[in-house]
């Protein structure tokens, strides 16, 4: 347990100090910004609008983050891990400050959870679409350890978390898809 401890400190410290740059505070505040729910969900919202063809996988999706959200607040309030924010070192973003609550991390999981449901069940086009998905979620993680918030293994687990929820709503919602060919192929006889 004190070496990952010792590497949990030593790879913040990496991102959170060793990256510091004006450039950087920019970059990684918008990937914060991209991992808040009401963002997520308004993209999703948007797309399922505009994209007629896209609304299955942007139900999926949703079902993934409702999954990884109410797994991730239970979690926060069960396991009261302290924040790095609270380190005498730290920087923390100004529009950072909290201190309790530190695992899991909601941004990183939401947004894992909807680049694995995106990889899943987008039709066409899943290798580019994945891959970026899963490139800013990543990025979303990366941008809490960043602004201060959030422990190396909070990421980790986080990411963990969102891919398994993912998975999940893929699933549900293929069962969901056989259920409903079922009792329509029923209801033609």
């Amino acid at each position: 347990m004190l070496r990952l401890w010792e590497w949990d400190k030593e790879v913040f410290d990496f991102i959170n100090q060793g990256l510091r740059s004006p450039w950087a505070d920019a970059f990684f505040r918008f990937f914060t910004w991209l991992g808040l729910g009401w963002v997520q969900i308004g993209i999703l919202l948007l797309i399922w609008l505009k994209e007629e063809k896209l609304r299955e996988s942007m139900m999926t999706c949703f079902i993934g983050w409702s999954i990884a959200s109410v797994i991730t607040h239970t979690l926060k309030f069960t396991i009261d891990r302290v924040r790095p924010s609270t380190l005498l070192h730290a920087f923390v973003a100004q529009d950072e400050k909290i201190l309790i609550y530190s695992f899991p991390s909601g941004h990183t999981a939401t947004s894992f959870a909807i680049a694995c449901a995106l990889a899943l069940s987008l039709p066409k086009h899943r290798l580019l679409v994945s891959s970026i998905a899963f490139v800013v979620a990543f990025l979303v993680g990366v941008s809490r350890i960043y602004r201060g918030v959030h422990w190396p293994t909070d990421i980790i687990a986080s990411a963990l978390l969102g891919f398994s929820s993912g998975i999940l709503a893929h699933l549900l919602m293929n069962n969901w898809k056989e259920r409903r060919a079922r009792l329509a192929g029923g209801a033609e006889k």
